[in-house]
């Protein structure tokens, strides 16, 4: 897997390496979950999203992280007014991790999200810090 170059493939691409490997089909959640354990790699079968995915590149996601969690502005001028909102309040908006995450391959930046607040590393709020109600808030 690491051959390919990819830092995300979908639970059916390491079923099939794991059937390569001779795994058995039902113990590939399980040796996925083993490897998960080691940090070799992210495997999150109970968050929608993530689900049918497996990181094969725990030091990239956490790099996908740090671009908004490191609460220094990016070259992304646009979003200087979020990016202050964020470091002075702590309220992280809909359009910053977007615009933050939208490289981040195969993962979206929705599915980033519920995995913080998977592990109470934020939690949705609503708040009139930001003029758009439609956009969610996290703290």
């Amino acid at each position: 897997v690491r051959e390919s170059k990819k830092n995300v493939v979908t639970f059916e691409y390491a079923c099939a390496v794991g059937a390569a490997c001779k795994i058995n089909p039902e113990d590939i959640p399980v040796a996925l979950m083993f490897y998960h354990e080691l940090g070799v790699v992210l495997f999150y079968p109970h968050i929608e999203g993530l689900r049918d995915k497996v990181i094969v590149s725990p030091k990239w996601f956490v790099d996908c992280l740090g671009k908004v969690l490191a609460l220094h502005e990016s070259e992304d001028c646009e979003n200087l007014q979020l990016w202050k909102l964020l470091r002075e309040k702590g309220i992280l908006v809909q359009p910053l991790y977007v615009a933050a995450w939208k490289n981040c391959e195969s993962v979206e930046p929705e599915e980033i999200m519920k995995l913080l607040v998977n592990f109470h590393l934020a939690a949705e709020v609503k708040t009139n810090e930001y003029h758009d109600s439609s956009a969610k808030q996290f703290f």
